[in-house]
């Protein structure tokens, strides 16, 4: 089959043809319907040491992880999916045993293992998950639409984490597929207003399309004007950092009211300075991360909204490419503003 395949630690990625694998008896075969390409992604074709450290990651490896899917065989103790099932793979593949499965928390799994990252992934024709991290998608959702799930829960468990967002004023630093799809669920669960900062020019108009009304690099004080004339307690009631970007949580420190709350969804490198006394305790922030999706619940509320259009998928891609010309358009695809499909 065809795949793309890390095979080098130098920049880059390549098209390769490799072994159609084989399942395990509690692991189902699937026939990848689409792909889409993930900021995580980009990390790893362009600096891979790191992931290996993070991860333990080995070359070669078959790059990718969010992917919709068809099941074409499964093994003999397989009761979870059924073959022709649509599926969507959770990438935190989790091994409902250890502590943090055993109490509710397989997202976090002590023996989590990701596709494309810590073993082989989904840019590619054919794959190989545990069944038990299959996502069934219900019918009428387009099959390789259903590939944005993935990312969609990203933000759907991050408003989990932020608790009540009716009638809240909530600043966004971060407007890539993740923030533009954290913006479109906070409007569709009654969220006031929404002020998204954002350097690229694309993906403010797109947070605006989706009801936000968004500031570029130039523009902090009145992204701070803005929040803090609207917030209930001299700020923003609520705020989300999906960049990941140190600068970010300097700019949401100011522009947060009293008795606010936080949630970080974007991961960084280095380290964060925080003053606890101002930032925190005098503020009376609470201050939560969020990591991958909620199993299953965050999947239902993605399932949930696009099933009743309050979600409309297909207006968040932005392009669809073959695996031939994906490594060619890697570069360019970080700053789109949106989701780009792999169609194998």
């Amino acid at each position: 089959m065809k795949a793309i395949v890390k095979t080098t630690a130098e920049p880059g990625a390549e098209v390769a043809d490799v072994d159609i694998p084989t399942p395990g008896p509690r692991d189902a075969l699937i026939r990848i319907e689409a792909a889409s390409v993930c900021g995580t992604d980009l990390d790893i074709v362009r600096n891979w040491d790191a992931a290996a450290a993070t991860w333990g990651s080995k070359l070669p490896m078959i790059l990718g992880h969010e992917c919709s899917a068809t099941v074409v065989e499964i093994g003999d103790e397989v009761d979870e999916v059924s073959v022709g099932d649509v599926v969507v793979v959770e990438t935190h593949i989790f091994c409902g045993e250890c502590a943090a499965c055993l109490n509710d928390a397989r997202h976090n799994c002590l023996r989590m293992a990701i596709p494309g990252v810590s073993r082989d992934g989904v840019f590619a024709e054919y794959a190989v998950i545990p069944a038990r991290s299959l996502y069934v998608v219900a019918p009428g959702v387009d099959p390789g639409l259903a590939a944005l799930y993935e990312a969609a829960g990203v933000a759907a468990h991050a408003t989990q984490r932020a608790g009540d967002v009716t009638g809240a004023t909530v600043a966004v630093t971060g407007a890539g597929p993740v923030g533009l799809f954290l913006v479109a669920q906070l409007a569709a669960a009654g969220a006031g207003d929404i002020a998204v900062f954002e350097p690229e020019p694309t993906r403010r108009a797109r947070a605006a399309e989706l009801g936000a009304t968004a500031f570029g690099p130039e523009e902090s004080e009145p992204f701070l004007e803005f929040v803090r004339a609207h917030g209930k307690v001299a700020g923003a009631d609520l705020a989300f950092d999906v960049s990941g970007a140190p600068p970010a949580y300097g700019l949401l420190f100011q522009a947060l009211g009293k008795d606010s709350r936080l949630v970080s969804i974007g991961h960084m490198s280095t380290p964060l300075p925080v003053n606890i006394s101002k930032d925190l305790n005098l503020r009376v922030l609470d201050w939560k991360g969020t990591f991958g999706r909620h199993i299953w619940s965050s999947w239902d509320i993605v399932d949930s909204l696009v099933r009743s259009g309050k979600l409309d998928l297909a207006s968040f891609v932005v392009d669809e490419l073959s695996l031939d010309e994906l490594p060619g358009r890697l570069d360019e695809i970080g700053r789109l503003p949106g989701k780009v499909l792999v169609r194998p």
